[in-house]
């Protein structure tokens, strides 16, 4: 639960999904898309909506040491 994952990989994971998707047609494919978009993609947005931690904790915490979410750029 401590371990971290960076935002573009949900991003990157999520374009692979959609590519595999287009070439097979596997709806599965389409669940992991949303799953992505709903737990990690939107876990990771800044409440104000302007930034996106850099690392995502998977056990629901934000470390401000390692993440956007006290920049107010």
């Amino acid at each position: 639960m401590t371990l971290m994952m960076e935002a573009c990989v949900t991003v990157t994971w999520m374009k692979f999904c959609y590519q595999l998707l287009r070439l097979t047609g596997d709806s599965g494919l389409a669940d992991q898309i949303e799953i992505s978009l709903y737990n990690a993609l939107a876990g990771a947005q800044k409440q104000t909506g302007n930034y996106y931690d850099y690392h995502q904790m998977l056990n629901g915490s934000r470390p401000t040491k390692e993440s956007f979410a006290d920049n107010d750029r």
